[in-house]
Parts: C-alpha cells; sequence; structure tokens
C-alpha cells in the first residue's frame, strides 16, 4: 500500500512538473513576442537602432530609452546561435533586421525549435 502511494504521488508530482515547465515554456514564447513587437515600435517610432541581446539564463531588449529584461526558462536552452553581430540582434532604426537563426532545444517537449529573423522587417517565426 505504502509503495503504491508512493510510485502514485511521484507520478502526479512528475506530470504536475512537466505541466508548470510547459506553461512556462509558453510564457516565454509569449512574453518574447510582446517585447519584440514593443521594442520593434519603440525603434520605428523613434528612429533610434535597438538591440536584443542573448544571454544562457536571460534575454535583453535595448532601446535609446530603456532596458527590459526576459527570463529563459530552465527547460529551455539555447543549442546555436547563428548571428550576424556575435549573441546580438540589431534592429535598426527603420526596423530592418539582418536574417538569422536562434535554435533553442526544449527539454519539456524533446525538440528543437528554430526561430528565424527573416524577410528583413522585424518578423519572426517559430518552426
Amino acid at each position: 500500500m505504502f509503495l503504491s502511494t508512493l510510485i502514485l504521488g511521484l507520478s502526479l508530482f512528475a506530470i504536475a512538473s512537466f505541466s508548470n515547465h510547459q506553461s512556462e515554456e509558453r510564457l516565454f514564447w509569449h512574453s518574447f513576442k510582446t517585447k519584440f513587437d514593443q521594442l520593434e515600435f519603440q525603434t520605428k517610432q523613434n528612429h533610434f537602432p535597438s538591440m536584443i541581446t542573448f544571454h544562457s539564463q536571460n534575454i535583453v531588449f535595448t532601446s535609446h530609452q530603456k532596458s527590459s529584461t526576459l527570463h529563459v526558462p530552465s527547460g529551455l536552452r539555447f543549442v546555436k546561435k547563428n548571428f550576424n553581430h556575435g549573441a546580438s540582434i540589431h534592429i535598426q532604426s527603420d526596423g530592418f533586421i539582418d536574417p538569422q537563426t536562434v535554435v533553442w532545444h526544449s527539454y519539456n517537449s524533446n525538440h528543437d525549435i528554430f526561430q528565424k529573423f527573416q524577410l528583413g522587417w522585424g518578423v519572426y517565426n517559430l518552426y
């Protein structure tokens, strides 16, 4: 009886933990899009270049007015950075972004996510 209860308890804990990590990852992508869209809008409106800097545990969105940070959840990590300017994405004052790709690995879904900044004009897609 004790062993069955222990196994059931551990199983429920694992499911709850997995679900929590998935929620953190969804929130991260939603927050990234919100911060990206805000930065792009500020860049075009104020005609000043801006930058997104990728660190292992956070991402910094920097405009000429302010800086904001987004925490990278523990279930997600950088696999490959294919940047033209180091570990940063530069947004020109007109909103133009050089095409580049960030590859992430999700431990929650156990697959890679390709974040492609493309088409030059402030667009990115997740694959």
